[in-house]
């Protein structure tokens, strides 16, 4: 078995790829995705193969964009927008509750839930935030 280091350049740039799935932020899967796409770029050069450096030089261009967007400072990561069921579930109501508490669960259910609709806009949100 012969040591060939455009195979291993190929390896590698998989293992930086597959790598960049484990982080936990969005910042540092683009970060290390873009060098492994950096590699297979090489790579794709040396085998002759437009294919794999084309795309791979298109994902470096579109990681690039994303993280020279400036993010509001302070505000949230995309993730911590999203609701959980349990904010955004109404709250259970057992039938020998008087029906003046029920209305008042109601009614502050409502708030919670039209004050988290507020945040989210205000951090970006459905009208053309930071999210993808």
């Amino acid at each position: 078995m012969t040591f060939d280091p455009i195979e291993f350049l190929g390896i590698a740039a998989s293992l930086l790829v597959l790598v960049s799935f484990l982080m936990k932020t969005q910042w540092k899967i683009r970060v290390i995705n873009c060098f492994g796409c950096l590699l297979f770029v090489v790579y794709g050069i040396f085998l002759n193969a437009w294919s794999i450096w084309f795309l791979n030089f298109a994902l470096i261009i579109i990681h690039i964009i994303f993280l020279s967007k400036k993010q509001k400072p302070g505000a949230p990561e995309p993730s911590v927008l999203v609701p959980t069921i349990a904010e955004v579930a109404p709250p259970k109501l057992s039938r020998n509750q008087c029906p003046s508490r029920k209305a008042e669960e109601m009614r502050l259910w409502m708030e919670r839930l039209q004050q988290r609709a507020l945040n989210h806009k205000k951090h970006g949100g459905e009208n053309g935030g930071t999210q993808e």
